[in-house]
């Protein structure tokens, strides 16, 4: 479809402005932190997707996070 796809946040050659997340709630509080390593501050997770502690790393790291 001629869309670029990276391995990770971290392999991303362009700024970020809000990070849409489609994955079990598991791996959320990691995607924070990689968020918050590249100054990413805005967080979507899609309905049904909820993480407790990665809603309170995000508020700690001055992120915007926004669940379920």
């Amino acid at each position: 479809m001629g869309q670029a796809v990276y391995k990770s946040l971290e392999d991303i050659p362009f700024e970020v402005d809000l990070i849409n997340v489609f994955r079990a709630p598991k791996y959320v509080p990691g995607i924070v932190d990689s968020c918050a390593s590249l100054g990413i501050n805005k967080i979507w997770l899609q309905e049904g997707i909820i993480s407790l502690e990665a809603e309170k790393k995000a508020q700690q790291a001055g992120i915007s996070i926004i669940m379920d």
